[in-house]
């Protein structure tokens, strides 16, 4: 007995040592969280140019000219009497915008309707960096557009290069992946009462990966995680997790009707950042306005846990929107939320919120808003059905001719799938006319069709036009070495392999990386051997005389 309570008292004793950088708090105000909201401040359009944030489904065109015949029957239906106020929340790119008011007055043109005269669009996002790099880029010059920054979950109110202005009678707000970035809870209803979803933030033990990652102490991490140092994004792989659900200390919006409503359920996300930004909203709209979101989220009650828990799209995080919550919780505003007619297979889900009864409008977003048109063929493609894809992209085209993601798809498939170079060049180039700031992947198809119709030089200018978007994408340093292998110059060839070995995360590039590497060197190894062959003739004949 002794010698077991020894044993038990050296447990006891036994201390772990702390990692701690962060104690619990809700999902939303960790760490992670944080840092989040600090890469979208500090990097602005950074990551839909490396690609880590997806933003084509709602940017590319098809969404803007949607949304532009959505506007067009609203005002045809119950026509405005002075400006026509439209505003967009989070507007990332700013793609949108430009691609809808293209969209409108070419429909207000067709219809003969003075609408798009009145328009006032304001394009509006919470990061300085992002506003700053629209002007840099020049993505609105010539609109007419009114960019400005503040907060979605203020969003009557907005600074511009003019001053600050508030907005009301608001016809129009669109909003594209942009309420899933705003706070939510994760709750459930607990023996207690209401619990939500709390994190606490260790830093690893594991020496080996710290020593990997050059980390710094832990006292130092500490001081980091306190003041948002951006040196923390290349050490988030060394943070460790803790979760669990406590006692909810906050009255958010909803909670109460959340947990009556789902409280049977392990998790429900509760979007009150949304909540909150849809509350300014709503007093605020044109009586016969409206308003579109389009987002992913749940959509039913049978949804997974795991679909309640924050997503991860580069450095950016995310909460998806719980749908059916939010049509609960915008009808206690005195509105309703209206959802597109044909089945939503995509991730991407639009809905309409409406405070007056506008048949009209609510008819034309529930036949065509929103859905997808085209992704039938990618399953043509890989069955090996290339008519059938033709078809469908033709048709997708007819409707569709300035969605430049569609475009960019169509001359790929021109490219890889019928050796049509210079049908896939043409697609291409009318593509980034659409887009020429923020896909490496339209300058990799046009570099692409360039080298298939073996104009090297011009592939290469567009190589390099895209790894001056984006350095560290692989495809594009793989595309180099291609480029530059066939100009002859094989030390750039080399040095681009050499860039994409040392950028590659997933490794879907590895492997044809390591083979033109292989095929490279093998060129010039077969040229070493001539030029030895070469010396070798002259010695055997000058020594024969």
């Amino acid at each position: 007995m002794d010698s077991q309570a020894n044993i038990l008292e050296t447990l006891r004793r036994a201390k772990i040592p702390s990692r701690l950088v962060e104690d619990f708090c809700p999902v939303t105000e960790s760490l992670d969280w944080r840092l989040s909201e600090q890469f979208w401040m500090t990097a602005g359009t950074r990551g839909f140019i490396e690609d880590t944030v997806p933003y084509a489904s709602t940017s590319g065109g098809a969404l803007s000219q949607d949304a532009a015949a959505l506007l067009l029957a609203n005002c045809q239906e119950n026509p405005p009497v002075g400006p026509v106020v439209v505003l967009e929340l989070c507007a990332g790119t700013g793609l949108f915008a430009r691609l809808f008011l293209e969209a409108f007055r070419r429909l207000c043109a067709e219809a003969g309707e003075p609408f798009d005269e009145n328009l006032v669009y304001y394009v509006t996002d919470r990061s300085p960096a992002t506003v700053r790099q629209w002007k840099e880029f020049g993505v609105f010059d010539g609109t007419g557009t009114i960019p400005a920054r503040g907060d979605a979950r203020r969003p009557l109110h907005w600074e511009t290069s003019d001053g600050l202005v508030a907005l009301s009678r608001i016809r129009a707000v669109f909003c594209n992946y942009g309420l899933d970035s705003l706070p939510a809870a994760i709750v459930r209803q607990g023996k207690g009462g209401p619990e939500e979803l709390c994190v606490r933030t260790h830093l690893t033990a594991d020496e080996a990966r710290l020593r990997r990652h050059n980390s710094p102490s832990l006292q130092e991490v500490q001081e980091k995680a306190g003041r948002l140092d951006a040196s923390l994004f290349g050490l988030r792989s060394l943070f460790e997790i803790e979760a669990a659900f406590l006692p909810c200390k906050r009255e958010y919006t909803m909670l109460d009707e959340a947990l009556r409503l789902y409280g049977d359920l392990p998790r429900v996300i509760l979007n009150h950042g949304a909540m909150e930004c849809l509350q300014a909203l709503v007093p605020a709209l044109d009586p016969d306005g409206f308003m579109v979101f389009s987002d992913y989220g749940v959509r039913g009650s049978d949804a997974p846990a795991s679909h309640s828990n924050p997503q991860e799209f580069g450095d950016s995080r995310a909460i998806g929107l719980h749908f059916p919550l939010m049509a609960n919780f915008v009808s206690s505003l005195g509105a309703e939320l209206e959802s597109p007619e044909p089945s939503e297979t995509a991730s991407l889900h639009s809905r309409m919120l409406v405070r007056a009864g506008v048949p009209k409008t609510r008819a034309v977003f529930a036949k065509s808003f929103g859905t997808p048109r085209w992704r039938e063929a990618r399953v043509h493609i890989q069955a090996g059905a290339k008519e059938d894809a033709k078809r469908v992209y033709e048709s997708a085209l007819e409707k569709y001719p300035r969605d430049w993601s569609l475009l960019g798809e169509v001359a790929e498939f021109l490219v890889r799938q019928a050796a049509d170079f210079e049908g896939g060049l043409e697609l291409a180039k009318a593509a980034l006319a659409l887009n020429p700031w923020y896909s490496t992947w339209l300058w990799n198809v046009f570099g692409d069709a360039h080298f298939g119709l073996q104009r090297y030089v011009e592939a290469v200018e567009a190589y390099r036009l895209a790894e001056a978007l984006s350095p560290r994408d692989v495809r594009t340093q793989l595309n180099l070495s291609y480029g530059c292998a066939a100009l002859g110059d094989t030390e750039a060839a080399l040095a681009a392999i050499a860039r994409g070995f040392s950028h590659y995360e997933d490794g879907v590039y590895q492997e044809r990386l390591r083979d033109k590497q292989q095929q490279i060197l093998g060129a010039l190894g077969l040229l070493r051997g001539d030029a030895e062959k070469g010396r070798e003739r002259t010695r055997v004949r000058l020594n024969a005389c």
